[in-house]
């Protein structure tokens, strides 16, 4: 699945409204476009004020049955200060 055809899927779509997210971003290998067969997709998200753990958990676990591929989820504030510049610089905002 690409970038575009990910972003253009409702079912994609009602995901990211189902649990709260205000933005998302890919990061990593698929955000590069050169993701390897074992390669996971790294996913950055910020969610609304009245998200919760829940909705990042069940986001994960949706996300990685929707792409049958292993899914990180994570939020600007949970990144490593050691390489929090450069994801937050690299991603590609969906």
């Amino acid at each position: 699945m690409t970038i575009r055809s990910l972003s253009q899927s409702k079912k994609f779509k009602n995901l990211l409204k189902v649990y709260r997210v205000k933005r998302l971003a890919l990061f990593g290998s698929y955000a590069a476009g050169k993701p390897e067969k074992r390669s996971d997709v790294d996913f950055l998200v910020e969610f609304e004020p009245e998200a919760d753990l829940l909705d990042q958990v069940g986001l994960q676990q949706d996300l990685e049955r929707f792409l049958k591929k292993k899914v990180d989820v994570v939020t600007p504030n949970s990144l490593s200060k050691y390489f929090r510049d450069d994801v937050l610089r690299k991603a590609v905002y969906l």
